[in-house]
């Protein structure tokens, strides 16, 4: 499908000034909260203390800029190699979930205890 940048999108659908700000993403979340709130109790049945789960939300957009929630992915399709768009956001993305996810668990060694390979790959 097609995919642009949320700033691209709303210059070419040419929404107010701010809308993204103040209110297709505040909107987006606030869906995003309610549906964790509403199955929160069966994404971690078993109540483990450290655990985490990435999920996709597809919303869509009306005529009218209206935002609906389309589905929820528990395994979201996380290739890079067919947009340029995603080559840039996908590996922070995955970076970002295993820092929050897991580095209060299991803390990277500091920099300087790094071997060489070790720091060749962070800085990949």
């Amino acid at each position: 499908g097609n995919k642009l940048a949320l700033a691209d999108f709303a210059q070419r659908v040419d929404a107010p000034a701010n809308w993204l700000e103040e209110t297709l993403i505040p909107r987006m979340e606030a869906i995003m909260r309610y549906t964790i709130d509403a199955a929160h109790a069966r994404l971690n049945p078993k109540k483990r203390q450290a655990c985490f789960e990435l999920l996709g939300f597809d919303f869509m957009l009306d005529a009218d800029l209206r935002v609906d929630l389309i589905e929820i992915n528990s395994n979201p399709c996380l290739e890079t190699w067919s947009c340029p768009l995603l080559e840039g956001l996908i590996p922070k993305l995955v970076d970002d979930v295993l820092r929050v996810g897991l580095d209060q668990i299991l803390p990277p060694p500091s920099k300087a205890k790094l071997t060489k390979r070790q720091t060749e790959a962070v800085e990949a």
